[in-house]
């Protein structure tokens, strides 16, 4: 475990991190890569190549007397996963924690705005794993998903297809993920709507549920989490992390990688003793007590047939 003789770990802020982190429900990369906790920042793990031709091949099982059983050739494959410590740190002058004490504490607020900021960057790490054809592999919509296209986007099409593709590689499907316009784009789309409702189902609202009961996908992930594009001093800009160039279908599984499912958060516990880690120490020469909120990890994909791509073509 990490140490450091000017540094204390503060167990009851990082207890606030933990529940600001629970609670807010714009971050989705816990959920599609769970966290996986690890005594080696690195290490090696062998998987089984999972394509249709090893893992479901028809075989020859039956034996000819005083013959030999049939075998098989299975093939694996060496990867492996290196943590990274990243962190932010936020002075609090005396100062400014005198004047505020009789409102709010100072390090309660510092820590879960740190927070934010981890967890945008552990989004932007998620989503950029999952949203590439270098892991997954892509198939386009029958129709753009387009306002234009509103009346023809053939989404209970798409997602069927989709399902089935992962499906036939013997996989689970229980997880789907998009961002927030193109769900919003799917709730609008007549096609959608005559498949939940009917042609005279009124202007019911389409939900996540009805989507993930519909289809037999039980989670359903919308991507609403943003971050600020512009540079320092500009007008904000915010914009999705999870960008509208695809739709995720596939496996999501916590535990062990053998546990199989897309891929996990390893947490290198040697150096972190939670996913997120808060700690304070006193610099004199700012008058103002640290505070720091930290993590050491690497988000790992650990089976690329566990999911696969709608492209939107937009």
């Amino acid at each position: 475990m990490y140490r450091n003789s000017d540094a204390v770990i503060r167990p009851e802020l990082s207890a606030v991190v933990e529940e600001a982190a629970a609670a807010d429900a714009y971050f989705i990369g816990l959920k599609v890569l769970p966290a996986y906790n690890s005594a080696r920042k690195t290490g090696e793990f062998m998987k089984i190549t999972k394509s249709a031709s090893e893992t479901l091949k028809k075989n020859v099982t039956e034996r000819a007397q005083k013959g030999p059983y049939g075998r098989v050739d299975r093939t694996y494959e060496k990867d492996n996963f290196g943590c990274v410590d990243r962190g932010l740190e936020e002075l609090l002058d005396d100062s400014v924690t005198a004047e505020l004490a009789d409102f709010f504490s100072t390090e309660q607020v510092t820590s879960k705005l740190l927070l934010r900021s981890i967890m945008i960057d552990h989004e932007i790490r998620v989503a950029a794993e999952i949203f590439t054809t270098g892991n997954f592999d892509a198939t386009n919509g029958s129709v753009a998903y387009t306002e234009a296209n509103l009346a023809t986007i053939n989404f209970p099409l798409d997602i069927q297809s989709a399902k089935k593709l992962v499906m036939k590689r013997g996989e689970l499907v229980n997880t789907m993920v998009m961002n927030r316009d193109i769900f919003d784009i799917i709730r609008r789309s007549t096609l959608m709507a005559n498949f939940l409702f009917g042609s005279l189902g009124g202007g019911q609202q389409i939900t996540e549920a009805m989507l993930g009961k519909a289809f037999g996908i039980p989670n359903v992930l919308i991507g609403d989490a943003t971050y600020d594009s512009s540079k320092k001093g500009q007008t904000a800009a915010p914009v999705y992390i999870w960008n509208n160039d695809y739709i995720w279908v596939g496996n999501v599984q916590g535990g062990d990688f053998s546990a199989g499912g897309a891929g996990r958060t390893v947490v290198w516990t040697g150096d972190a003793s939670s996913l997120f880690v808060t700690e304070t120490y006193r610099s004199e020469q700012n008058r103002s007590d640290v505070i720091r909120v930290r993590q050491h990890t690497d988000e790992k994909i650990v089976s690329t047939p566990s999911g696969t791509l709608i492209g939107t073509q937009i």
